[in-house]
């Protein structure tokens, strides 16, 4: 995908091998961090797809699993080099290729059990774990590495009679210690072993006292290490079975050797395939590190990338927003600005992102952002100035863009920083404009930056051009290196001049000396940044403005969807003690009948006052209809108005309810709605479709004829602190019967139940009057109570 730009490839000068090597941190083991070093970018958008969609799982798999990788295993391909050309390995390296297939299995198994990446899982179900092989080096070679003694029967036999022949020794040479000991004859009172022999330490004067063999002599020439005749054989026949054991031990490894060759294949295969698995998941662990996205992939040549950060910046990266293509409206972005406003780094970070994106890399933008893959990216950045290729910076830089020029087609991108520069301005702006004309009438995607204002009057008026500006602060002088769109910068050459010490009266000598053409440019541009940073703000403040209306409409929404909730629960359960009512009376109804049949007229009228009875208790209570003549006008009235007894419509409720009282000044009613009792606050009542009884005669609506018969209501068993929410609800209920009266019974006692009732009717609204009961009804344990 990349090409070379001159005498440096694009890739470097847009510094992917840099974040290759940040990937290459993030890999568990050296197969992966070869091929992370290696990476190229692919060249097609299914290739693309492809390993975005890899590391996508990978993100998912790091998500559930964190800090999952190969690791452990070394490089093992020269150990299977040896293997297969017949040479025998050794205990090191058959360790190593244990430990790496043991590394491989694991591996495999973590990614195929995780249940976060189906792709990978099924990729990892390929690890071939060769049990087989590894069984066999496992019965050969112990975890330190040593050949165990029961890798062959031979050579656990051997092996035992060294023990044996050892043990010989050690017994004979202690005896020896000990009898030579007292003689002064030994430097020192031990054994040792020399040249795998055991010998005892000789005084050299007294070695004529000890016939035997000498195998060394000390530093200092003072001591002999002799081996006593009579230790010959013993010593001898340890080094034959030692000898003997070695054999043996090349033999077991040969054959464990042989092994390999045959599987040198398979183990290669599993190290190709990890590596590719784990290079993998380092691409998602690299995502994470950089808090990346993965972006689109468009089949056309456009771009957008969205708050995008140049990755290797890290924390001081400044997001930018920039996009291009015909869906823009342009094909070419000219970049404007200070110097070190950072120009050359949006540059960068657009080259830069489509190559990671290419390598199947997350890129460290926001969501939405879409790239292209290019079949080629031409990046012509820096001083690449070459002393022995007699190359001014001029030169290099033409050099670059005519090898953009000769190869560069519709599926290009060609990124040039100071485009022009280095030669007389007025023909490089020339040159750069006719440059870019050339290549967008191609379909090129260009991106360049420049400090002509020849090319910016370009850019700003040709359709296939537009500019950009890197943002600069004129309090500070210092640039805060955003990038604009659709706007022309100044380069504030002047400014930052001043800023580094240049004297005033040069700086101002300079500024007369600048054509008013110019100055007048400078000022427009100067009035187009202010325009569009008074814009902006306009947009945040609207913005603002925008999501708190929608929060508080969400809010209303909810408040409102949750009355309607609370108001259906409650019709749904007068519903169910409606029909629960209406079986009850359909048996008493047939009771009735069979009483009635039978004569019994006493058991008719028992039958017809518990009918009564449960007609007064049933819960279901809702206002009865007014007669259409009589429904007065639904009207709007100010909710300060609102008074206790006043029939009012509800946000959110179908049935209207009645006010019982007025709280906190009229911000808060208590009303009473299809029997349930509630606080609502002043904005929930919607109008009053009625005036209570304290509103003028001529404002209240007819009412329904009352029934004469009191409600009587039994209280005992009551506590006096819940005394006065039953009082209440039998007056809802009498009041929805159209009672005129309600006798409250609560007895004697201690008077505390009495106290509470009529301490709870002083002053309530529906309460008209209250009085003890007469004697015939229960006197001072009874109180009559009539209603409005």
């Amino acid at each position: 995908m990349t090409e070379p730009a001159g005498p440096v490839p694009s890739a470097v000068a847009l510094e992917l091998p840099a974040v290759l090597s940040a990937l290459a941190e993030c890999c568990g083991f050296g197969g992966s961090v070869a091929l992370a070093l290696a990476l190229e970018p692919a060249g097609s958008a299914v290739d693309v797809e492809r390993l975005q969609e890899e590391t996508a799982e990978a993100v998912a798999v790091l998500a559930k699993v964190p800090g999952l990788a190969c690791s452990g295993p070394e490089e093992i391909e020269p150990v299977l080099e040896r293997a297969r050309i017949g040479a025998v390995l050794d205990q090191a390296e058959l360790l190593q290729l244990r430990g790496s297939i043991s590394a491989f299995h694991r591996f495999g198994r973590a990614l195929a059990e995780c249940g976060q990446a189906p792709d990978l899982a099924r990729r990892a179900g390929r690890i071939d774990p060769l049990q087989s092989l590894a069984g066999a080096i496992d019965r050969v070679i112990d975890q330190h590495g040593r050949v165990r003694d029961q890798a062959s029967d031979e050579l656990a036999s051997l092996r035992a009679q060294i023990r044996v022949r050892r043990a010989d020794l050690e017994t004979g040479f202690g005896k020896l210690v000990a009898r030579l000991g007292p003689q002064g004859v030994l430097s020192e009172a031990i054994f040792t072993v020399r040249g795998g022999r055991y010998v005892i330490p000789l005084r050299r004067e007294s070695q004529r006292q000890v016939p035997g063999v000498v195998h060394d002599l000390s530093a200092s020439g003072a001591t002999a290490y002799v081996e006593p005749l009579d230790m010959v054989e013993t010593n001898n026949q340890l080094r034959s079975l030692q000898s003997g054991a070695r054999s043996e031990e090349r033999r077991v490894l040969a054959r464990l050797s042989e092994r390999v060759r045959e599987s040198a294949d398979a183990l290669a295969a599993n190290w190709r395939l990890a590596s590719a698995l784990d290079l993998i998941l380092a691409r998602g662990k690299l995502a994470l590190l950089q808090q990346a996205v993965r972006p689109g992939i468009v089949d056309s040549n456009r771009f957008d990338l969205k708050a995008a950060r140049h990755p290797l910046l890290r924390d001081e990266a400044v997001p930018i927003d920039v996009r291009l293509g015909e869906r823009e409206g342009f094909r070419a972005l000219v970049i404007t600005g200070s110097n070190a406003g950072g120009k050359t780094v949006a540059l960068k970070t657009v080259g830069l992102l489509h190559l990671m994106a290419a390598c199947g890399l997350q890129l460290p933008a926001a969501p939405g952002s879409v790239v292209t893959v290019f079949d080629r990216v031409f990046a012509d950045i820096g001083d690449q100035q070459s002393i022995t290729q007699n190359l001014s910076t001029f030169s290099s830089h033409m050099r670059s863009l005519a090898d953009a020029l000769r190869r560069a087609g519709p599926r290009s991108l060609v990124l040039a920083d100071e485009i022009g520069a280095g030669t007389d301005p007025a023909e490089g702006a020339a040159l750069a404009a006719a440059i870019i004309d050339e290549l967008t009438g191609r379909g090129t995607a260009v991106v360049a930056t420049t400090h002509f204002g020849d090319l910016k009057h370009y850019a700003i008026s040709h359709a296939r051009s537009q500019t950009a500006s890197v943002e600069f602060d004129p309090e500070t002088l210092l640039p805060k290196y955003r990038l604009h769109i659709g706007v022309a910068g100044s380069s504030h050459a002047l400014e930052i001049a001043r800023r580094s010490g240049i004297p005033a009266s040069v700086c101002d000598r300079a500024s007369s000396g600048i054509a008013s053409e110019q100055r007048d440019l400078d000022a427009l541009l100067s009035d187009m940044r202010r325009q569009r940073e008074e814009s902006a703000m306009a947009r945040s403040e609207a913005d603002a403005a925008r999501r708190e209306a929608q929060s508080q409409l969400a809010g209303t929404e909810r408040e409102i969807a949750e009355r309607q909730r609370r108001f259906e629960d409650e019709l749904s359960r007068q519903r169910a003690a409606s029909r629960r009512l209406l079986r009850e009376m359909e048996a008493l109804a047939r009771r009735q009948a069979r009483a009635a049949a039978g004569g019994n007229l006493e058991s008719v009228r028992g039958i017809a006052r518990e009918a009564r009875r449960r007609q007064a208790e049933h819960d279901e209570v809702s206002a009865p209809a007014q007669p259409a003549d009589s429904t007065p006008r639904l009207r709007r009235a100010p909710r300060a108005s609102a008074k206790p007894g006043d029939r009012v419509e509800l946000v959110g409720h179908q049935q209207s309810g009645r006010i019982l009282s007025v709280h906190r000044g009229g911000a808060e009613f208590l009303v009473v709605v299809g029997g349930l009792r509630q606080r609502v606050p002043a904005d929930a009542i919607l109008r009053v479709t009625g005036r209570g009884p304290d509103a003028p005669t001529s404002r209240r609506p007819p009412r329904t004829p009352t029934n004469p018969v009191p409600y009587r209501v039994d209280l005992h068993g009551v506590f006096p602190d819940n005394a006065g929410v039953e009082v209440d609800r039998h007056l809802d209920r009498a009041i929805a019967m159209n009672r005129r009266s309600v006798v409250l019974v609560h007895g004697l006692g201690s008077g505390a139940l009495r106290d509470a009732v009529r301490g709870h009717l002083r002053n309530h609204p529906l309460v008209k009057d209250y009085a003890m009961g007469p004697p015939s009804e229960g006197g001072d344990g009874v109180t009559v109570v009539d209603l409005r």
